[in-house]
């Protein structure tokens, strides 16, 4: 069965998913309509997240500060929200006043209510996955223009012009992880005759 504690009024939270397996995903379901927040968070929790409810603003607040949520599932009224996990909005589509209620800043996605607890999942993981892959590719953005920086570091650091291309392909190489890499300049009375290259370490 699944283990629950009860904080502060309107703050439920699941300790455990059933079978006692710890799940891969954590959520947290904020909803004041307390049949459709059992009904979302039981989706939730029938595919293996560790769901975390709130009925009101201050417990998702409270949730917030003290859980890292992988998304956070919000009924329009809670979803002026400042989180650093992505945001899924559950929302009418039929009512103006629902959609001009929601804060953008704070959105990753939306979906109609009442969601389907199969659709409610997959959009849910899908938003993860999504959000994860963008920031891993920042993250690899950024760690290549740092190693890049530091190959304009060292060039900048001599005069001397082969001692410039072993900097060049050595960096590039472990930048772009390479297997090998050979500059050669082309014969020009401006530019001196350079040869120079580079085997990622053991490799034959």
């Amino acid at each position: 069965p699944t283990m629950y504690s009860t904080g502060r009024k309107g703050d439920i939270v699941a300790a455990d998913t059933p079978g006692g397996l710890h799940a891969p995903y954590t959520a947290i379901v904020a909803d004041p309509d307390a049949t459709r927040l059992a009904l979302n968070a039981q989706a939730l929790r029938d595919a293996g997240y560790t769901v975390h409810c709130a009925r009101d603003s201050d417990a998702l607040a409270g949730l917030l500060a003290a859980v890292e949520p992988s998304v956070v599932v919000a009924d329009t009224s809670l979803s002026s929200i400042e989180a650093s996990a992505p945001v899924l909005v559950v929302v009418d589509l039929d009512d103006p006043a629902e959609l001009a209620a929601m804060n953008p800043s704070g959105i990753h996605d939306c979906i109609a209510k009442p969601p389907p607890p199969r659709e409610l999942v997959h959009r849910a993981t899908a938003l993860i996955s999504m959000v994860a892959r963008r920031k891993a590719a920042r993250q690899k953005t950024e760690a290549l223009r740092e190693q890049l920086r530091q190959v304009s570091a060292a060039v900048r650091g001599t005069i001397d012009p082969q001692e410039i291309a072993q900097h060049v392909v050595a960096g590039f190489g472990r930048t772009f992880k390479a297997d090998h890499v050979w500059l050669s300049t082309f014969e020009d009375e401006r530019v001196p005759r350079i040869t120079a290259g580079w085997s990622r370490p053991g490799l034959e």
